[in-house]
């Protein structure tokens, strides 16, 4: 009876041992051949999905990019990294987001990794890309994300206004210089004006002044920096006297007075807005991430497909400070795949995947020097070349964990400026104020 149930239980012990190993080989097979990446909904990130293509051939590992809309991604990224889940692999993510995702440990440290893997420089990319997309803090020499996706708001601009003989007579005999894409905020004014004053299109300029999401403080930024004016001290953390300083209050004043070159209904402009605009004749230039461009030389939807012409934003009195768009791309501290993660991550920044990137996906402007600065990279895109001026010199704002509720405040009060139910003094000292507090609360001073 003891040996009869012993070899029973032998036998069960080894059918239970070979189940475990089945489902364990099962689970370690699932999980190595897929990755999942969080973006949010757009055409890159449905581009890049179709260039992970290129790796699964090499490696078998299928790699998808799971997204939410941009007025939305922020909060399910939040969500989703605050429920530690294990679905996402790997995340790009905003530069802002930094602080919250470092301090909150939801992101994995690639020092070691960087190190160790051949092929993986931060020398690759443009300090100011690599500071404001990969290090926190600034300055420490401690990196989360690799710099991926660069983007920048350029000018675009209608080549057939522009070019045309009568009006450059009419623009030179009003303004005493030549009609060209503007070199400077003023010029740019300037030709808002003019436009909107001629019969040849209704409107001078489209540009994002909504208080959705970071658009208005966003666009504003650029302008905000070209003028002298600044969002705080980064190192005392200090607000008042910077975001309020006259510089600053020049640059607001300076802003609205833009909105009355703009269609009715520009304090709600945001990303489609803009676009949508342009390509319905409505307006002779705007401002708009490089990551949109297609929807300007795609000739199913835009009825000046043919006569659009690209260029680098403005400069200013006080110098020249595109915007940082664009994000990095770093490892979920949640993954169980962390070391299929950084292997697709070592060929997402290899030379072979950023040709791709950058020839490939048309939406896809890169942050890699030594695709960037090759001849070729320019002809990958016609807006290409307005991005590649741009990326040394495109500047960012805040990574501090409470970015997010410093960002709603300026958010708000940039629109009401705009809007005309706060002047530019007003907002900006209701800004130093309510933003300071916000820092004193969390602990940056008494």
């Amino acid at each position: 009876m003891y040996k009869a149930n012993s070899k029973k239980a032998i036998v069960l012990t080894l059918l239970l041992s070979l189940l475990v190993v089945s489902v364990a080989s099962f689970a370690a097979f699932s999980k190595d051949e897929r990755l999942t990446i969080l973006w949010a909904a757009w055409d890159p990130a449905d581009q890049l999905e179709q260039m992970c293509k290129t790796y699964t051939e090499k490696t078998g590992v299928e790699v998808t990019v799971k997204t939410y809309p941009w007025d939305k991604y922020l909060t399910k990224t939040s969500v989703l990294m605050s429920s530690h889940t294990t679905s996402i692999d790997l995340l790009i993510a905003d530069s802002q987001w930094k602080g919250w995702l470092v301090e909150g440990n939801h992101v994995v440290q690639l020092n070691d990794w960087i190190e160790a893997t051949e092929g993986v420089d931060m020398d690759n990319y443009y300090s100011n890309l690599v500071k404001y997309y990969g290090e926190y803090p600034e300055g420490s020499g401690n990196y989360y994300f690799l710099p991926f996706f660069g983007d920048t708001e350029i000018l675009y601009y209608r080549k057939d206004l522009f070019n045309d003989p009568e009006l450059k007579e009419a623009f030179m005999d009003e303004y005493s210089y030549e009609l060209k894409p503007p070199e400077t905020w003023s010029n740019l004014r300037d030709m808002a004006k003019f436009f909107k004053d001629s019969d040849a299109v209704p409107y001078g300029l489209a540009t994002k002044m909504s208080r959705r999401y970071d658009y208005i403080t966003w666009d504003f930024n650029q302008v905000l920096w070209a003028f002298g004016g600044s969002f705080w001290n980064p190192e005392t953390k200090r607000v008042d006297g910077y975001i309020n300083s006259p510089e600053s209050v020049e640059a607001l004043e300076f802003y609205k007075s833009l909105a009355q070159y703009a269609p009715p209904g520009i304090v709600n402009y945001a990303q489609d807005e803009v676009v949508t605009a342009f390509q319905q004749g409505l307006v002779a230039m705007s401002i708009q991430w490089a990551a949109f461009a297609q929807g300007y030389t795609d000739c199913s939807v835009s009825n000046y497909c043919e006569e659009v012409g690209f260029a680098p934003t403005p400069k200013g009195p006080k110098g020249w400070y595109p915007t940082l768009g664009g994000q990095g791309i770093g490892v979920s501290a949640y993954t169980p795949n962390e070391e299929e993660a950084f292997k697709f991550l070592a060929w997402l920044c290899s030379e072979e995947a950023q040709v791709l990137w950058a020839r490939d996906v048309p939406a896809g402007v890169s942050t890699y020097k030594p695709v960037m600065e090759t001849e070729a990279y320019e002809t990958y895109q016609p807006w290409y070349r307005a991005q590649k001026l741009q990326a040394p010199h495109m500047r960012d704002i805040w990574s501090i964990p409470e970015y997010s509720e410093i960002l709603q405040v300026t958010q708000t009060h940039f629109n009401n400026v705009v809007a005309g139910t706060e002047d530019a003094q007003e907002a900006l000292d209701n800004i130093a104020e309510e933003q300071e507090e916000i820092l004193r609360k969390a602990g940056y001073y008494d």
